[in-house]
């Protein structure tokens, strides 16, 4: 015990007293999970917004289903020491999940996925049913997948009518890379007219691309061009931020037709925040940012996802998929030079950003976002090289949350990674 409060006030020595950053996910109940604003991380992903809900229809009276404190939840992982798996996710598993003859269970649990600062992008995700036992009855598990201009399903399934056997007990699709993810769990169990059906566990992961790291921090600009007028605004009950009235105003070329132009930044929503600190916004939409006039449209690109960083007051997102329509603007197609590999002003290393930076102190104006704020303020749209990795303290950070996390799984009897699996002691049959 010593030896814990003693890491947790080197924590707090090094960080600060914040009681908001995401501590790693840890084997619980998932009524823990679904409470308001929490997260948790598995290794370098952010698993936030969780909702659950679910029916149980017995002979055609409808009730409640299995409630959140029946469903166990634990992180998918390696331990502590050993490299990062690459494939992260959750684990959800319950005794309760078994219905018998004329009965059904429909159960969907919501939540989402964001890549922490530095870390690699998801390529694809899995979905596995494990320990299932059915007679003459089934089971079915979708997962629906969404992100800024993906949307996908995975299915599984086991059914046995009349001694004929239907099953696939593991679906994996891949997509582009991608810095965050919704997923809705969306699973039944029905015993059919004289049947039964159960499972224990079902087990969802997210691949990752071990060289592709996403929302690192941008350094030094290039080709930088800056707007202003803008009001940045949070909804602390939507957990929205929005943008209204942008219009850009230098480009270092003066007479550069795309000067006034306006500047159309996408909503986005509070997902949580990271280990270090920053506050993860993730797309509301299709994140589609754009400059024009009218029709005329100078650039348009993707924010996936923005940063909050509380120690410099501002935000920042790497922005996709970019467009360049518009090269009668001479700061336009000098960024469009940099980004065609063609070009003789090409070069491989950069990612195009947007970054924001409030007049107002955001966390303070907002009460770490659970309150709503408005503020104005610049933004700036460049070319940037990505701070490689994550500064020291960042990392010793991850180190110090991970031995307290540890510890504590210690004293609550023991550490996820040695948990068994609920499938353990159900056969797959």
């Amino acid at each position: 015990m010593k030896h814990a409060l003693f890491l947790l006030w080197m924590y707090l020595l090094l960080f600060g007293t914040s009681e908001v950053s995401a501590l790693p996910c840890v084997a619980d109940t998932l009524d823990k999970y679904i409470m308001k604003g929490f997260s948790c991380t598995v290794e370098d992903k952010l698993f936030s917004k969780f909702n659950y809900s679910s029916t149980f229809n017995n002979a055609g009276m409808i009730a409640d289903g299995p409630p959140a404190n029946m469903i166990q939840v634990a992180p998918i992982t390696v331990p502590p020491g050993q490299p990062a798996s690459l494939n992260p996710g959750l684990a959800f598993s319950s005794a309760a999940w078994s219905v018998l003859n004329l009965q059904s269970i429909d159960a969907v649990i919501d939540y989402a996925v964001t890549v922490l600062p530095g870390g690699h992008k998801i390529k694809d995700g899995s979905l596995d049913l494990r320990g299932f036992r059915t007679k003459d009855g089934s089971i079915k598990d979708d997962k629906d997948l969404s992100a800024a201009g993906l949307r996908m399903t995975l299915q599984t399934f086991w059914s046995m009518q009349n001694n004929q056997e239907q099953k696939q007990l593991h679906d994996e699709k891949q997509f582009g890379l991608t810095p965050y993810i919704d997923a809705r769990d969306r699973f039944s169990l029905n015993g059919g007219t004289t049947g039964t059906a159960q499972i224990s566990e079902i087990d969802n992961q997210f691949s990752e691309d071990p060289k592709a790291r996403t929302n690192l921090p941008p350094g030094a600009p290039k080709n930088k061009g800056t707007s202003d007028g803008s009001v940045i605004a949070y909804d602390g009950l939507l957990q929205r931020l929005s943008f209204t009235g942008d219009r850009m105003t230098d480009t270092g070329f003066p007479g550069d037709p795309v000067l006034m132009a306006s500047v159309n930044i996408p909503d986005f929503l509070f997902n949580g925040v990271a280990t270090g600190g920053d506050f993860l916004f993730q797309a509301a939409t299709d994140g589609v940012f754009d400059i024009s006039n009218g029709a005329n449209v100078f650039m348009a690109a993707t924010i996936p996802v923005l940063v909050y960083v509380p120690a410099t007051n501002s935000f920042y997102g790497e922005m996709t998929n970019p467009q360049f329509p518009g090269v009668d603007s001479p700061w336009i197609a000098a960024m469009a030079a940099l980004f065609n590999p063609s070009s003789p002003s090409f070069d491989p290393d950069l990612l195009l950003y947007f970054t924001y930076n409030p007049r107002d102190d955001m966390l303070n104006l907002t009460q770490g976002f659970t309150v709503n704020g408005t503020s104005g303020g610049p933004d700036g749209i460049f070319a940037a090289a990505p701070v490689p990795e994550p500064g020291t303290s960042l990392l010793v950070g991850f180190g110090i949350v991970g031995l307290l996390a540890a510890t504590w799984q210690r004293r609550r009897g023991g550490g996820c990674e040695s948990l068994p699996r609920a499938s353990d002691g159900l056969p797959d049959v």
